[in-house]
């Protein structure tokens, strides 16, 4: 068996463990949603923000074959970083204190929250974009060759709470660019923008010149916002989501076999679910090698920041900030809750896992005795997704984070 190190994460599931023959008794789940990531793919691709596209031909995805468009991706994640750190610089310059706001303090630290998360998320998937490359077809290998009955047609895709968050990503990624744009056609110095950076005076001035310089900083702004929202989507929902989704599925489905098998005592059934779960160990660690270090901790850390801007700003500041400035928050609170929620979806896979290892010594007994047995045995460990060095998530983890958000808005509001 091949395995994860930290010079090369490819797991080739095609080419081990030729003997498996057992066939999970369910319709695929990640092929299920094959034509959610294609919509989200080309929504990236018309502006060449991510370097993925999606071969229909073989059915997996690949790098962008074109020199040039990857080379302009490259472009507009470093004008991505220039304009992050630009933004971040103007915003907490000590002499632009005293001309902001709480109001305008609040809504521009939100954008700067968005910002710097979508461009570290990028620059993580970038750094590793051939092991995202082979887990997304890793999916699709396991599926072929475990699940192989006919992918569902129309809205029986997959269940309805994936739909309803595939569908959340694709109106992100369109409707937040256009939100943005028409907040910023009607108030063109929105901090952190380029706007608030050129032509922000004491005393809440927009001296914007003209029309004609105000589209121009239209165009740009938009086209940023535009730049690193869909990206950040397909990396939020179409990777992190659905790999969790799929992996507490997997786990869910062998132990429902091995407690058939049990019962009917088949032993060469259980034999082979052991084999499949260890395939499933090792996509999860694929999986936390691409997503562990950066992805998910920045991801929960962005969301637990603009989860209490979103609420205390509704609460607090709904007074101070014209629409369409408003609708913003509701949004992006919607899209950070989403973020925590998914988190429940890993905690299924440990909760699930553990129930696998602490069985399998039951399930084991029918497979009688020898070294053979043993080592499968030892090779049972629990599938835990990770984020940091050593930390992972249960089935607390949640929860926790939902009373850290609520508890710190109830203090703001309090306190202001």
């Amino acid at each position: 068996m091949e395995k994860v190190t930290k010079k090369s994460a490819w797991i080739n599931l095609g080419s081990i463990q030729k003997d498996v023959q057992i066939c999970l008794p369910s319709p695929p789940i990640f092929k299920s949603f094959i034509p959610s990531i294609i919509q989200q793919l080309k929504l990236c691709n018309l502006m060449a923000t991510i370097p993925f596209e999606w071969d229909t031909s073989h059915c997996k995805m690949r790098l962008l074959r074109s020199n040039s468009r990857l080379k302009i991706c490259q472009l507009q994640m470093g004008m991505q970083i220039g304009y992050t750190l630009l933004m971040t610089a103007n915003f907490f310059n000590p002499l632009n204190q005293d001309k902001i706001s709480s109001s305008t303090r609040m809504v521009g630290l939100a954008f700067l929250v968005c910002f710097w998360t979508t461009m570290l998320t990028r620059l993580t998937f970038w750094n590793n974009r051939h092991e995202v490359v082979q887990l997304v077809n890793d999916y699709v290998q396991f599926e072929t060759r475990f699940l192989p009955a006919p992918v569902p047609s129309g809205w029986n895709r997959g269940d309805k709470i994936s739909q309803i968050l595939m569908t959340l990503g694709l109106l992100t990624s369109a409707g937040l660019p256009g939100l943005m744009c028409t907040m910023l056609l009607v108030t063109p110095c929105k901090p952190p923008h380029l706007g608030f950076i050129l032509f922000w005076k004491t005393g809440n001035i927009c001296a914007v010149p003209g029309w004609s310089v105000r589209m121009v900083i239209l165009v740009f702004d938009t086209w940023m916002w535009s730049n690193c929202i869909p990206p950040a989507c397909f990396f939020a929902f179409q990777v992190y989501y659905l790999g969790i989704k799929c992996l507490a599925s997997y786990i869910k489905l062998v132990i429902g076999i091995c407690k058939d098998g049990n019962k009917k005592s088949g032993s060469s059934t259980i034999l082979s679910s052991f084999r499949v779960y260890h395939h499933i160990q090792l996509l999860a660690k694929l999986y936390n090698f691409c997503l562990q270090s950066v992805f998910i901790p920045t991801q929960m850390t962005a969301a637990c920041l603009v989860i209490i801007i979103g609420l205390y700003t509704c609460i607090k500041l709904h007074s101070e900030i014209p629409m369409p400035g408003l609708a913003f928050f509701p949004l992006l609170a919607l899209d950070e809750l989403s973020m925590i929620l998914i988190s429940q979806s890993a905690a299924d896979v440990y909760t699930r896992s553990h129930i696998f290892v602490r069985d399998a010594p039951k399930w084991g007994k029918t497979l009688g005795r020898g070294e053979f047995i043993t080592k499968i045995m030892k090779a049972t460990k629990v599938i835990k997704i990770r984020f940091g060095s050593t930390n992972y998530i249960d089935k607390m983890t949640p929860l926790v984070y939902l009373n850290f958000c609520l508890t710190q808005t109830v203090s703001l509001v309090l306190l202001s």
